[in-house]
């Protein structure tokens, strides 16, 4: 196995975009063009991974998500557009879920030995309960349990919407 190289220090080009991004105005939308020229790097092809880098490190460390908008650049991420992310997020997850799914029933059981089955029985039911959930049924029954206790579900009020299935 090849030895793992650890990275002691952030490359320049991301310290820049770093500085950069979190001296912007939280509404300015800060194009790759600009980017490209504050690292010095194309943002968009060579350079991405220190943007990537840059955003990451400044949503861990800061707090502040960043989203894109496609060709032009990033812009911070304020009030309703977390909906936005999250629509998003929860349609890559709920296709994703769809396509596991789909695979995961092709698998040949007979060829299994019954620890193999349970192992993929588990497997089948926690990508088919990511697909329940993340579908538009059930996200709209998630936010019509949130709409009756004023915005505040717990994830066991969650399991019990879903256990009634």
């Amino acid at each position: 196995m090849p030895e793992q190289t650890i990275i002691a220090e952030r490359a320049a080009e991301t310290q820049r975009l770093i500085n950069y991004l979190l001296d912007a105005e939280p509404e300015a939308i800060l194009t790759y063009a600009d980017m490209s020229k504050t690292c010095g790097r194309d943002v968009q092809g060579t350079g991405r991974h220190n943007l990537i880098s840059a955003i990451r490190a400044i949503q861990r460390d800061q707090g502040h998500v960043f989203e894109t908008i496609r060709t032009v650049g990033v812009r911070r991420a304020r009030g309703a557009d977390f909906l936005a992310i999250g629509d998003q997020s929860i349609g890559k997850i709920h296709r994703a879920a769809k396509r596991g799914a789909q695979k995961l029933a092709r698998a040949d059981f007979d060829s299994l030995d019954n620890t193999q089955r349970n192992a993929l029985m588990s497997r089948q039911a926690v990508v088919g309960t990511l697909h329940l959930m993340s579908g538009a049924r059930g996200l709209k029954q998630i936010e019509q349990r949130a709409d009756d206790a004023q915005g505040k579900v717990a994830f066991s009020d969650v399991a019990r919407i879903f256990a009634k299935e």
